[in-house]
């Protein structure tokens, strides 16, 4: 995994770092239009061949703005396809839309990228947004479940902004909304139901405990589906309890020197609204 940290001029500038990081991570660039003067929204699809290198599947981002309503954003896609001829919002086998939302003003982000996935994190005034497009680490043959890809927005509200709030603006830590879509073996999309431990009713996460020394306990954050059961975790991404943690604070593991950086739910800062990614 490869990780960066920076400062973006704004969503757009943010949309071009994240091209030349993931070309140089080993994505390659299918798509990418840019408007010089900033009125046509710019776009950006990505393709992997994935862990084993047998793979294939595209994640997409395409600025969308409109200025009357102050809203700037990222809008969302993945899927097993490109089509060169398609349109954004036609690639072939796609997911819904989804977005991020964003601002035209600074943005502090972290940008961690492996051959399977692409998480995108973005400071926005005193919220925290966080993106994962790509594949989540399951245990099956990959004869079995071949195109497994996934997107995980922030939402499906097309209106939305960085400000917004309510159950429509969630992160992928616990899911509120339509925002997640995982191509299952059949070649159809489903959508998952809950992110464990988040999401659970687990005394671990309902007492919000850490050990005695103040350290935080981690825990793998797995996708899971009411019939289709454990799907699978997401990569490098881990519940942390929000005790004596804030958003963005970077911490350490000390037996392997690991970097974390602590994210909270875009605006929400319960104890329960927190979770770990792993910077490598």
């Amino acid at each position: 995994m490869a990780w960066e940290k920076g400062t973006a001029a704004g969503y757009r500038d943010l949309l071009e770092k994240l091209k030349v990081f993931a070309s140089a991570n080993g994505w390659t660039v299918e798509r990418w239009v840019k408007d010089p003067d900033g009125i046509q929204n710019d776009e950006l699809i990505l393709s992997s061949t994935g862990p084993s290198g047998n793979e294939y599947f595209i994640c997409g981002f395409k600025s969308d703005y409109d200025i009357g309503a102050a809203r700037y954003n990222w809008a969302l896609i993945s899927g097993p396809l490109y089509s060169e001829g398609a349109l954004f919002e036609s690639q072939p086998n796609a997911t819904a839309l989804q977005y991020m939302y964003l601002w035209q003003h600074p943005i502090e982000y972290w940008l961690v990228v492996n051959h399977a996935r692409i998480i995108v994190v973005a400071q926005v005034s005193m919220t925290t947004h966080v993106i994962y497009c790509g594949k989540l680490q399951n245990y099956c043959a990959l004869g079995h479940w071949f195109r497994q890809v996934g997107c995980y927005g922030e939402g499906v509200n097309p209106d939305g902004r960085w400000s917004s709030q309510g159950n429509d603006y969630s992160t992928f830590q616990w899911l509120r909304h339509a925002g997640r879509q995982v191509l299952w073996i059949d070649n159809s999309y489903i959508t998952p139901e809950l992110v464990y431990p988040n999401m659970t009713r687990s005394s671990l996460c309902q007492n919000g405990w850490t050990y005695e020394n103040g350290d935080h306990w981690l825990m793998p954050m797995t996708l899971l589906h009411e019939t289709h059961g454990a799907l699978g975790e997401f990569i490098g991404c881990y519940y942390i309890d929000g005790h004596n943690t804030s958003s963005l604070q970077q911490i350490t593991v000390p037996e392997n020197a690991r970097q974390l950086l602590v994210v909270q739910n875009i605006h929400r800062n319960g104890y329960r609204d927190f979770m770990a990614v792993e910077l490598m």
